[in-house]
């Protein structure tokens, strides 16, 4: 009977264990807060959520923050952005929600990640974007 309920305890342990997400917040020098979360200890980052602090900030630099997903809508509430950079990261993709609620955005950097599809829907609400950088990723196909 111990042995049953050891042996419970164990695959508990492992399934809770690998399955839990750790979040850290970052605050960059008062300007913005990111929150990035991992699974297990895995070497990937979800970007969940970004909580500009100072209202004049047209931009937004998430330059080599280890992020490799972007979740749907995490820029939803930042309208007023002129310029993401995205650069050196590991992003492998992106679609038409990554960028939801963008409206003003004018530059958006994404160079140097793991890319490899981009759909045709991917910029299409972004309508005053005039510089996209999308060098040094692994794309195969951009989508007509």
């Amino acid at each position: 009977m111990l042995y049953k309920f050891l042996s419970l305890c164990l695959v508990y342990f492992v399934i809770f264990k690998l399955s839990r997400e750790e979040c850290k917040t970052e605050e960059n020098r008062n300007s913005f807060k990111i929150e990035i979360c991992q699974k297990n200890s895995s070497n990937t980052g979800m970007l969940r959520s970004i909580i500009i602090l100072d209202n004049n900030r047209n931009s937004l630099d998430l330059s080599k923050k280890n992020i490799t997903k972007i979740e749907r809508y995490a820029f939803k509430n930042l309208s007023y952005l002129i310029k993401i950079s995205l650069e050196g990261n590991r992003i492998k993709e992106i679609n038409k929600e990554t960028f939801f609620g963008l409206i003003s955005l004018k530059t958006l950097d994404i160079n140097s990640n793991e890319l490899k599809f981009i759909s045709n829907s991917t910029f299409f609400d972004l309508i005053y974007l005039t510089y996209l950088n999308i060098n040094s990723n692994q794309i195969y196909m951009i989508e007509q």
